[in-house]
């Protein structure tokens, strides 16, 4: 009797959607903490561990011990001083400047909120000079306005104070003249500082100097008739303005400070805290996970829809969604939810390769991605306990078991 061998690799990720019989080889019906590879197949995601600045445990060679159990002592050893930051309830927001990670919580009472960095010794206060209104989801950037290299600068919002810079040294709010000046969204183009307020309100800086908000200097405001979710970078020098239930498009030159505003879509937009960016905008919507491309002409653009297969598991927890982040080093677009769990979208080039259901057994409040002066990538959630934790980091889910199954 002959022996047929049939094989087909592993590909595709997870599909809920689609009646089992019609799946395509290699696709599968559950999973949880795996990803697929940028190359093909599935493996194990990286473990995360606790930060503050402090050695990882993770620096730790199992070679340097005799024993297993005394490589565990002194991974543990590591572990226990790393603290969370000083406070009460979720972290607001995290983010990488000049190798240095900073967050922001609200103190102990919960009137107001404070700036932390890591250092070698753990988590220290950053002196603000201001009082800072408590309850803020902070979104930051880094940029430059002088044209002068070194000179890159952390900029940051929150929707409940005046927006921030800061230089590693001086902390400086930036007065907009707005009533209510408590941006919530922020971004960079044509060398303008852009931020949105409550209500619709999109509002640039002074040419080249974000600190100065003066008509008399080319400052000026648009109004888009939506609330704001986010801004995004798109292809034909232009850059998206995501909204709740809406997307628009600005575009312009600097030079005559002409700037126009198209609407892309009156019934699309994007969830807050969802818009990331891999080779186009990516975020979620009412509808799915959706790819914002451009198509052909300049200023012509389409959306396509990348979450069909999880329709089923998606759409109960899409109103749950708390973040999301990019991975370059392996083309990913990571989103999470306040239920604890998160999908990671693997691509390969520009095309979508897989969908992978994720659960690190903590809530992912906010989180960052970064690259250090040597090119290291490195990545942080913020969660709802006070502490930071390192993504890709470490064998372990902070000292426990990573939790895998795949079928």
């Amino acid at each position: 009797m002959s022996r047929t061998t049939q094989y087909f690799p592993f590909a595709g990720g997870v599909n809920t959607d689609t009646p089992a019989l019609s799946m395509a080889a290699g696709e599968l019906i559950n999973s949880t903490n795996y990803e697929h590879a940028i190359n093909g197949g599935y493996r194990r995601i990286g473990g995360f561990e606790r930060f503050d600045g402090r050695p990882s445990p993770s620096s730790l060679s199992r070679t340097d011990y005799d024993t297993d159990a005394l490589y565990a002592a002194a991974v543990e050893a590591l572990r226990t001083p790393i603290l969370a930051i000083a406070g009460v309830g979720d972290i607001l927001g995290v983010w990488r400047y000049n190798d240095t990670t900073y967050a922001f919580r609200n103190k102990v009472g919960g009137t107001e909120a404070g700036m932390w960095e890591s250092t070698s010794a753990g988590w220290v206060e950053v002196v603000t000079g201001v009082t800072l209104l408590a309850d803020g989801r902070y979104e930051f950037i880094n940029v430059n306005f002088s044209g002068h290299s070194g000179s890159v600068t952390m900029f940051g919002v929150d929707g409940k104070n005046k927006g921030f810079m800061y230089d590693g040294t001086t902390f400086t709010q930036i007065t907009t003249g707005m009533t209510t000046d408590t941006p919530e969204h922020l971004h960079k183009y044509k060398n303008y500082l852009w931020y949105s307020f409550s209500g619709g309100s999109v509002q640039r800086s002074s040419l080249g100097v974000p600190t100065t908000w003066s008509a008399l200097t080319g400052a000026a405001e648009l109004g888009i008739g939506d609330d704001i979710t986010g801004f995004k970078d798109v292809a034909g020098d232009s850059f998206a303005v995501f909204c709740r239930n809406s997307t628009h498009i600005i575009s312009g030159t600097p030079e005559t400070t002409a700037f126009n505003v198209s609407t892309y879509s009156e019934t699309s937009g994007a969830l807050e805290w969802t818009i990331q960016r891999l080779a186009y905008p990516v975020y979620l919507d009412d509808n799915g996970v959706l790819e914002f491309r451009s198509v052909q002409s300049y200023g012509d653009f389409q959306a396509a829809t990348l979450s069909q297969k999880i329709t089923k598991r998606l759409s109960p927890i899409t109103n749950l969604a708390t973040a999301s982040m990019v991975v370059r080093k392996k083309n990913q677009f990571r989103l999470y939810f306040s239920n604890g769990t998160g999908f990671i979208f693997t691509f390969s080039g520009t095309k979508l390769s897989g969908i992978m259901p994720v659960n690190y057994g903590k809530t992912v409040k906010c989180c960052c991605n970064s690259s250090d002066s040597d090119g290291t990538e490195v990545l942080f959630f913020g969660s709802d306990n006070g502490f930071i934790y390192q993504l890709d980091s470490g064998n372990s889910f902070d000292g426990r078991s990573c939790c895998l199954d795949a079928s």
